[in-house]
């Protein structure tokens, strides 16, 4: 029962110094975070540190701040705003995120990002300072800066939001590495087995889920994400869930810049008979990331 309680105790000690390394500040940002926490008390804040970042948490007219710090001198600040969240939300649409966060990046000296695992938005910026007075010295002006994010960001979101409404397309959020050359489109069944080969008629009778195969060139090297949206013959988004804009998503590696690379998408579909209708089907393949269309096509069903 001793060894036990010894080797408990043990871990117990262990996990916790390991914790206190990983939240641990260098000697300078020490400095910076002590400094920051004693000037907003001089300014009338009642800021606080959250242990699990060592970071320095305040409130300006009711909203939640954080700064953080890292590095040795000069010591990296970074102010955080609190973001927005959109877990619940089931109507919404990552696109328009994404263009609502390009707008508030073009209109405030802030970074604003959309994650899209955790389906939020974050507002941060960044700036380095020797000496704790040269930040305290443009605090005001960094607070600032925040003014209006979070109005910028709603704006800009219904507009886009307006837009997909009134036009079946997705909001184009940048310009793009990748370029594609041809793409053909398949019938396979919910396991992968080939129905009908690319470029072969496509039946009703026997259609289950298609597949398209697309050649894809890009001037840079990396792991991107291909988005590929169907509109049925009403012209009508056909997509996996009310919270995709997409019917089907799939990362690809480019490994040799300027030169067509085949790769198969995901593929989209149903083992419903009445999922699909005679008619033509329009098809667009997106830049995920960028949200910037590639190519756009369409197949018919027969």
């Amino acid at each position: 029962m001793k060894a036990i309680r010894f080797f408990a105790m043990a871990l117990f000690v262990t996990l916790s110094m390991n914790l206190m390394a990983q939240n641990s500040l260098t000697e300078d940002a020490t400095k910076a975070q002590r400094a920051l926490m004693e000037y907003l008390r001089m300014n009338g804040m009642a800021p606080s540190i959250d242990t699990r970042d060592n970071s320095v948490n305040f409130k300006s007219n009711g909203v939640l701040y954080w700064v953080t710090f890292d590095g040795n001198s000069p010591v990296l600040y970074t102010m955080h705003r609190l973001g927005l969240k959109f877990g619940e939300k089931k109507d919404f649409l990552p696109s328009c995120a994404r263009y609502a966060c390009n707008e508030v990046n073009a209109k405030h000296h802030v970074k604003c990002v959309y994650k899209e695992k955790e389906k939020s938005v974050s507002f941060t910026m960044s700036s380095y300072a020797k000496e704790t007075s040269d930040y305290h010295g443009g605090f005001h002006k960094v607070l600032a800066a925040f003014k209006d994010v979070e109005k910028t960001f709603d704006e800009a979101y219904k507009k886009a939001e307006a837009q997909v409404a009134s036009v079946p397309t997705i909001v184009t959020t940048g310009t793009s590495p990748l370029e594609v050359s041809y793409i053909a489109f398949g019938n396979f069944d919910s396991a992968g087995k080939m129905i009908s080969d690319y470029n072969k008629p496509l039946r009703k009778s026997a259609m289950r889920y298609v597949r398209a195969s697309i050649d894809v060139s890009s001037s840079e090297k990396g792991i991107f994400k291909i988005g590929m949206r169907i509109l049925d013959p009403d012209k009508k988004p056909m997509v996996a869930n009310r919270n995709m804009d997409y019917s089907s998503t799939t990362n690809i590696e480019i490994k040799k810049i300027k030169k067509p690379t085949p790769f198969d998408l995901d593929q989209f579909g149903s083992d419903k008979p009445e999922f699909w209708k005679a008619g033509e089907y329009k098809v667009e393949i997106y830049d995920f990331e960028k949200g910037a269309l590639l190519y756009t096509t369409s197949f018919n069903i027969l």
